[in-house]
């Protein structure tokens, strides 16, 4: 985005935060449905200037209570005329405006005439995405809302990038099969579409103001996202995807599944969140990959469940990478996230045997965005192999770090870091990046001992000459 395509969607998110604090004075806190409205309402008014002379003054912004009513139905026989052969936006159609007082709608009917108002200035087809995806972080990400983060898209891209060169794909041409499930904002799903175009998106939201939102970024975007109505635990997915991009609510409460769904876990879990993270895996499809988001307590925690869920991941598939996310990627959040990257090994052709897996990746790959200090993760990504042999090699001048683990006790690199596969196990199963650290040698600076003595010679004479000084003045008394 250039500066001056910058400017404008600065200018359109500082009118919307205006917007978003008139709308919770005079009205609500609930900024979902501020969303949704204005959406709704800017999606109809594009709607209606397609069918007018785009050189006409639009005097509808001036209206009355009555006329609210009128133009609402007006924008609803637009959408449904723009999209009435798309089943997918059912929700959008049985849509019912949240806001009635006037005053708020004809500020959101405001802004969204200064939205596209800019969209025609701006020589990017997707400034009205951006500039609406903006909004929806600034609503969703609130307090009230606290319990879903948007993970940002330049760091879905970046393990886009890195799912790419695993799977080797054909960026072009190749159909993958890409699974939220628990799609929130849609964002995720939508970056990844924007990265893989000919990809098939699916989600699974049981929340309705988000699977709203959802649609309604989805219309924006031009992609195309296959949205299940329902929770995504009961039932789980096919194995049959070939990534899976999973950021679920942390929360201890406990599920209660049905015995058969139970039966056939691979594992004992009791937690919502515990099955989220099972049957995210479990819908990997032979040699695909999952990117999942977790928050570093997850990693580290001794709670029973988590330690077999980090076990059977470690043992039944391959934990690829674990990288640290930045303390600053979640809005309203404080608490540090990292992404653990988990491939399903086994292929159609045939079934490896785990040995034979691990002698072929014996070390789990670390690395830290924080510490990043050139966007240089894709390119040590390429070098790993190398790098671990380095790693092994200098690990041979070990040095322990605090909790014990041998590290090269010359390793210059900051941002990234090896774990033997063996250590990890014998280490209870701890995935938190920071366990396994290098440790610093430190590194003491001595002076030179012949310059110490030499100093302190001449400091002695000093001294000495000064008291001789004095001894003259004092017999001259």
């Amino acid at each position: 985005m250039n500066d001056n395509n910058k400017e404008y969607l600065d200018k359109i998110l500082r009118e919307f935060r205006s917007l978003i604090d008139f709308y919770r004075m005079e009205y609500d806190e609930d900024l979902l449905s501020l969303f949704q409205d204005f959406c709704y309402l800017l999606i109809g008014r594009a709607c209606y200037q397609r069918e007018q002379d785009s050189s006409v003054k639009h005097d509808y912004l001036k209206m009355t209570s009555e006329e609210v009513e009128e133009w609402v139905y007006k924008f609803q026989k637009e959408i449904w005329r723009e999209m009435r052969e798309a089943d997918w936006y059912r929700d959008v159609f049985e849509y019912q405006l949240f806001i009635e007082k006037t005053s708020i709608l004809r500020q959101i009917l405001q802004v969204s005439e200064t939205l596209l108002d800019i969209c025609h200035k701006v020589e990017d087809e997707d400034f009205c995405y951006k500039a609406v995806r903006g909004m929806y972080e600034l609503c969703v990400c609130n307090k009230r809302n606290s319990e879903r983060y948007v993970l940002p898209d330049i760091y879905v891209k970046i393990f886009a990038q890195i799912l790419d060169l695993e799977k080797n794909s054909d960026r072009g041409g190749e159909k993958l099969s890409i699974l939220d499930p628990q799609a929130g904002t849609g964002t995720v799903l939508i970056a990844t579409g924007q990265y893989w175009p000919k990809a098939v998106l699916r989600g699974y939201e049981s929340d309705r103001q988000l699977r709203i939102g959802v649609q309604l970024l989805s219309i924006l975007s031009g992609k195309r996202i296959y949205l299940e109505k329902r929770d995504f635990l009961p039932k789980g997915a096919e194995k049959a995807y070939d990534i899976v991009f999973a950021n679920p609510s942390f929360t201890n409460t406990k599920e209660r599944l049905s015995t058969e769904i139970q039966i056939q876990m691979p594992i004992r879990v009791q937690t919502r969140y515990g099955f989220f993270l099972v049957q995210s895996v479990l819908a990997l499809a032979s040699g695909g990959m999952a990117v999942l988001v977790v928050p570093d307590s997850f990693l580290f925690s001794t709670k029973a469940e988590f330690v077999d869920i980090r076990r059977w991941m470690f043992t039944e598939y391959s934990i690829e990478a674990i990288v640290s996310l930045p303390k600053s990627t979640f809005h309203f959040s404080t608490v540090k996230s990292s992404v653990l990257l988990i491939k399903n090994f086994k292929t159609q052709a045939s079934l490896f045997i785990k040995e034979e897996w691990n002698e072929r990746h014996p070390y789990v790959f670390f690395y830290d965005l924080e510490a990043e200090s050139d966007g240089s993760l894709i390119d040590i990504w390429n070098q790993r192999e190398y790098l671990f042999e380095q790693w092994r090699e200098k690990t041979e001048n070990f040095l322990e770090n605090y909790n014990l683990i041998r590290t090269p006790g010359n390793w210059e690199f900051q941002e990234f870091w090896f774990a033997e596969r063996k250590s990890v196990e014998a280490s209870g199963w701890n995935l938190l990046p920071e366990y396994y650290k290098p440790a610093k040698r430190q590194v003491l600076d001595f002076e030179d001992p012949q310059q110490i003595l030499e100093d302190l010679i001449q400091k002695q004479k000093e001294l000495l000459s000064d008291m001789e000084e004095l001894l003259v003045e004092v017999r001259g008394l």
